[in-house]
């Protein structure tokens, strides 16, 4: 990740987010690990019979005396799990225990792009487990080698895709931003043509998307002031391909809608985040301006998929 965290502080904060210890006993693993301020040590000698707000406001000290308050959730998750894989991979994790953990992380920040595999690996694991205990078994099955193979070929695709996609939004630029993305989508085999859209280039039907083509010539430019206003908006900044257009992606800018929506999203206002569907469909080119009439049509009265929400209007540069 093009974001420099430590990974015990990484290990520290994924920790905390997932209540995995007392605030208390939290407080004593980051001094055991070399870390020290003046809250954290008043925090680790906290009794449980101490004031719950008294406990919270010491840590909410103690993170900003170590300088870890100013890290989203998804940075210090994901390079959690980053080195979760990476130690998978060199044997010093069990697979088996090793996907339990990035489960977790999985459900905990709903990281479908990244850790998707790991849905079918915990039926996979549940099954081995209902094989052990009634020797049957189920659609899920896979023998250990197979499972084992499957979960290290999961991990090399999770650490391909994050290993750069995510970089500090104050001091990047849309150029830089756009050249990053194509490196990107290089490193993951997808095409690096990008098509920029905007909502009022395309309908949808479902996860079947059609374009109206060609694209209006204008819609980089466009693209650009709508990072410009991205960055002033001090929210966080998203670059994402959804579908693709004869092969070549077609991708907007993500602009949460308020600091709720960022923290819901896990972006952090200090970001650029890079990401990919998961199966890109290529899209229907409609050049026809009747035909796109009647598309538009009907996509008003079917009723519009979620994801749309997302992807912001030419005129506003920001979602409809």
């Amino acid at each position: 990740m093009a974001i420099d965290l430590d990974e015990n502080v990484a290990e520290l904060l994924a920790d905390k987010f997932l209540n995995k210890l007392a605030a208390t006993e939290w407080a004593i693993k980051a001094l055991e690990r070399g870390f020290d301020s003046k809250n954290l040590r008043i925090l680790a000698s906290m009794q449980p019979i101490d004031s719950a707000y008294e406990i919270r406001e010491r840590q909410r000290l103690a993170l900003a005396e170590l300088g870890w308050n100013i890290y989203a959730p998804y940075v210090y998750m994901i390079q959690w799990a980053r080195r979760i894989a990476k130690d998978i991979l060199s044997g010093k994790t069990d697979p088996m225990k090793g996907s339990a953990e990035l489960y977790l992380i999985l459900r905990s920040i709903d990281a479908l792009f990244e850790l998707s595999a790991w849905y079918s690996i915990d039926e996979c694991l549940s099954s081995q487990a209902y094989f052990r205990k009634t020797g049957n078994k189920d659609y899920f099955y896979l023998p250990d080698n197979e499972l084992k193979s499957e979960i290290k070929g999961a991990c090399e695709d999770f650490l391909r895709k994050t290993d750069s996609n995510l970089t500090d939004l104050s001091g990047t630029t849309f150029e830089q931003a756009e050249a990053l993305y194509r490196n990107f989508l290089g490193d993951n085999k997808i095409s690096t043509n990008l098509n920029w859209i905007f909502r009022e280039d395309i309908v949808a039907e479902g996860w079947n998307v059609a374009i109206k083509t060609p694209l209006p010539a204008t819609n980089r430019e466009k693209t650009k002031e709508c990072f410009e206003l991205g960055k002033e908006r001090n929210l966080g900044i998203a670059i994402l391909a959804l579908f693709t257009l004869n092969g070549d992606p077609c991708c907007f800018l993500v602009l949460p809608e308020d600091d709720t929506d960022a923290q819901y999203r896990l972006m952090g206002n200090r970001y650029v985040k890079l990401s990919f569907g998961v199966e890109m469909r290529d899209a229907r080119a409609i050049r026809n301006p009747v035909l796109w009439k009647i598309k538009q049509l009907f996509e008003s009265k079917r009723g519009k998929p979620y994801w749309l929400e997302d992807i912001p209007s030419r005129h506003t540069l920001l979602p409809k």
